[in-house]
């Protein structure tokens, strides 16, 4: 145990789905949204939602707040039909949204399409460029309209593209400068990432409460943890040999370190029984030796 010392103290005291598509996206967390309802457009979001203020873009007022921990519009199936299910965002200086993504895996990801619908209202499709961060680089890339008011952002030949992830970042949203006289605003339907599954991925089968089963790919030699959080979230480790280590779970008082478990060559998986209090939570594992985090997945 004295390995695997510093991730007990950094987690606290010491209890887990196939492989998906790299088209599904588990959850999203966003800075500065603008809360349903503004210029009469509506969204769903189930997450945690605090206010961080009330502003105005283009004459419209709006409240702005931070979402966590949840699903709704961007992540709901549907691509957008009208104003009353597509999410509306201002981009000024008193909100410059972050949309955090939260895949189901570890993928390299291909492109990816922020959806819009197709009508005669002048905001969809007006997103000109977006800076995108993965693995800690970024870069902005210029979008293109492979269908109406459908912006692809293509990674394919981009050093992002080539590195692993479960967690995509999406900033600095630029207008495409069309005179619609709402140069603070653009919109999203829904978001899908198209990838290559690839790197370290775990997932759960089984009942809860009941036996569940706990199996990983792509893990490469060594010893990993498994944590358990109370659900999606982007907690960094405050120390340690993983310090500055970001999770996909909740915490820190959330989280827990249930056990340390050697990855048999990159891929095995192991079963346990899993009692009520563990139903509902989520589960990652992390590397010892490199600090490498699979994805999180859940609800265990």
């Amino acid at each position: 145990m004295k390995k695997v010392a510093w991730l007990c103290a950094a987690l606290g005291s010491a209890a887990f789905a196939g492989f998906a598509s790299a088209q599904s996206i588990t959850s999203y967390d966003i800075t500065d949204a603008a809360r349903s309802g503004f210029g009469g457009w509506s969204h769903t979001y189930n997450g945690t939602i605090v206010d961080t203020g009330s502003f105005n873009a283009d004459g419209y007022p709006f409240t702005r707040a931070n979402y966590s921990g949840g699903s709704g519009t961007l992540n709901d199936g549907s691509q957008g039909t009208s104003h009353a299910d597509t999410q509306l965002f201002a981009n000024n200086t008193d909100a410059r949204p972050v949309i955090r993504i939260l895949l189901d895996g570890t993928y390299t990801v291909n492109d990816i399409t922020l959806f819009s619908f197709d009508s005669g209202n002048s905001i969809p499709g007006a997103i000109a460029s977006v800076e995108v961060e993965i693995g800690g680089q970024s870069a902005v890339f210029n979008t293109s309209e492979p269908t109406t008011n459908d912006e692809l952002i293509d990674l394919t030949n981009s050093p992002l593209g080539n590195i692993p992830t479960n967690t995509i970042i999406l900033r600095n949203f630029r207008h495409d400068g069309r005179p619609n006289g709402l140069p603070s605003m653009f919109c999203i339907g829904e978001i899908q990432v198209s990838g290559n599954a690839g790197g370290f991925n775990i997932r759960l089968s089984g009942q809860c409460p009941g036996q569940k089963t706990l199996s990983w790919s792509g893990a490469g030699s060594g010893q990993m943890g498994i944590i358990i959080g109370n659900g999606p979230g982007n907690y960094t480790l405050p120390g340690g040999p993983c310090s500055g280590t970001q999770l996909g779970l909740s915490g820190p008082g959330g989280l827990q370190l249930y056990n340390i478990i050697g990855t048999n060559g990159g891929q095995g998986q192991v079963t346990g029984s899993v009692g009520t209090g563990a139903c509902g939570k989520w589960v990652q594992c992390i590397k010892t030796n490199d600090c490498s985090t699979s994805n999180a997945t859940g609800p265990i």
